[in-house]
């Protein structure tokens, strides 16, 4: 059972891909690496889903536990 209330899952969502996108653009032009916050199994779902997308970064689930964060890195 999934409640949404006042949609925060929905504006979490979204907030999430618009943070996927922008640190993608400056890991492109950065060319380095860059780890994002620990976060929810859920949002680090939301980030993967968003990034599949495009060719020219990957992302990766790092850590343990409350700690497990996301790492977006440019594709060699």
């Amino acid at each position: 059972v999934v409640i949404d209330v006042a949609d925060y899952r929905t504006n979490r969502k979204e907030s999430l891909e618009s943070m996927a996108r922008r640190v993608r653009e400056e890991v492109v032009s950065a060319g380095d690496y860059s780890d994002l916050p620990p976060m929810t199994a859920f949002e680090r779902r939301v980030i993967h889903l968003c990034l599949a997308e495009y060719d020219d970064v990957v992302s990766e689930s790092f850590g343990e536990g409350p700690d497990r964060h996301v790492r977006i890195s440019p594709s060699t």
